[in-house]
């Protein structure tokens, strides 16, 4: 009887949650034998910059598909969430910055587990995309929310204007046409769109106070409650359920690159994680922020201090949460100034003569 209990005992201390939270935490940060499992994958590579990349990828972003074959991947027990989002191998991915440090790597002599991809030069060129939070005021309330959209011309010239009383300026729209979304209807024109094919996005006012979201206003005093030095309420604008899918949601990084001014106590930060922090737009969670990329973070972080998963819900904090109040808000009871009031273009932007007849 008393073999019994022990055994008993023991399976109750193997399957105890202090047991398991110990087990989990030992995981989420990287091991000598993840370093020793990336190493053997990327020996074969001879471009010492590029290696570095990937590998320090391979270390804190295991299980993703790197471009190169099934045989290039890095296997991983996770019991949560991954700390990295995916990378791309499609060739869409160039217009998001989103694509695997691996997928454009090419040499001579491979190994035979590695098979590249046929076909993968970018003929077309396109309007770079963006990973963007549309707010009537960016710099308020967040509304938690971001979307890919195009927010500049072909020729790179920027085509938002800066947030006004006339909301219909920051209103992104999609296009039924082309499937495409822009951060505003100026952005849409200068690239080509026809007016006749495109969709505003829905407005929706979000607010810190039950009591703000529904005070009777006119677009004056909502203008004055989504800028003032303390706003308590901003809008937020959302794809209508008729064309939500042809919209993609994304993760937007919440810390801004510090490369450039990062330094350690005894060197400083190497030249190629700034130019790839710069590079890759793959969104890393280190518990309560998230970095544009592994990059970003390892510009102020050893990697052993990095974790490869969280525990969703506990450490993403509050800033991950939903704004508590929040309604659908029809602006047809709030007369909008006609976009024709605001043609005016500043500094670096252009003007579409087809706005005039908005």
């Amino acid at each position: 009887m008393i073999v019994c209990f022990w055994q008993l005992l023991r399976i109750l201390i193997l399957i105890s949650p202090f047991k398991a939270s110990t087990s989990f935490s030992l995981r989420q940060l990287p091991k000598q034998n993840d370093f020793d499992e990336t190493y053997l994958l990327t020996l074969w590579m001879t471009n010492t910059t590029t290696k570095n990349i990937i590998q320090e990828y391979l270390i804190l972003c295991p299980e993703q598909d790197m471009c190169l074959g099934s045989m290039f991947k890095r296997g991983y027990p996770f019991f949560d969430k991954s700390a990295c989002t995916p990378c791309e191998c499609d060739d869409s991915c160039v217009r998001r910055s989103t694509c695997c440090p691996s997928k454009f790597y090419r040499q001579t002599d491979t190994p035979d587990f590695i098979e590249y991809q046929k076909n993968i030069s970018i003929t077309e060129k396109e309007t770079p995309m963006s990973c963007f939070e549309p707010l009537w005021n960016p710099k308020g309330i967040r509304s938690k929310r971001s979307y890919w959209m195009i927010k500049t011309c072909p020729n790179n010239i920027n085509c938002i204007s800066p947030p006004s009383i006339n909301i219909s300026s920051s209103t992104p729209v999609t296009s039924l046409a082309t499937n495409q979304t822009y951060c505003t209807i100026q952005c849409a024109l200068c690239n080509h769109e026809e007016m006749s094919s495109l969709v505003e996005w829905e407005k929706k006012k979000f607010c810190n106070l039950r009591s703000a979201l529904f005070a009777k206003e006119d677009v004056n005093s909502l203008y004055q409650s989504v800028f003032s030095l303390n706003p308590l309420c901003n809008i937020g604008f959302y794809p209508s359920t008729f064309y939500e899918d042809k919209v993609q949601p994304c993760v937007k990084y919440t810390h801004e690159d510090k490369c450039n001014e990062s330094k350690t106590e005894n060197n400083v930060v190497n030249a190629y994680l700034i130019k790839a922090c710069q590079e890759f737009y793959l969104p890393y969670i280190f518990y309560n922020i998230i970095y544009k990329n592994i990059y970003c973070a390892l510009c102020e972080h050893d990697i052993t201090n990095l974790p490869i998963q969280y525990f969703s819900g506990k450490e993403l904090g509050k800033d991950f949460l939903p704004n508590p109040f929040s309604a659908l808000i029809d602006f047809q009871q709030i007369p909008d100034e006609p976009i024709i009031k605001s043609l005016a273009c500043a500094k670096n932007q252009m003007l579409d003569n087809r706005l005039v007849s908005f």
